[in-house]
């Protein structure tokens, strides 16, 4: 019964092979269809950022004199730089410095 068994199952296989598929009906009008699905992508509408670009581009001149006026300032308020050597070491100690001098630890 094993032989018969295997028997079938090799002729269902030889069969299967042999057969092509039928892609007839998926063929069909396949130009007529992409086209179609390319020009419905088409005129669809825009989405809002591709309507906001030009406006980015116009204004880009302006964020840039704010950038630089930004900058400027920044520079130009900072406090200066100390010539203590030290100076690097200890920034930001200030609180602690002090509490320990007031502590006396």
């Amino acid at each position: 019964m094993n032989d018969r068994t295997e028997e079938l199952l090799e002729r269902l296989f030889k069969e299967a092979r042999a057969g092509k598929p039928d892609t007839e009906a998926q063929e069909f009008g396949f130009e007529t269809r992409l086209m179609a699905a390319l020009q419905e992508r088409r005129a669809a509408a825009a989405p809002w950022y591709a309507l906001a670009w030009p406006l980015v581009w116009r204004m880009l001149p302006t964020f840039a004199v704010i950038a630089i006026v930004l900058a400027v300032c920044s520079m130009s308020l900072s406090k200066p730089d100390s010539n203590d050597l030290f100076a690097a070491l200890n920034v930001g100690q200030d609180e602690l410095v002090a509490s320990s001098y007031l502590t006396g630890e």
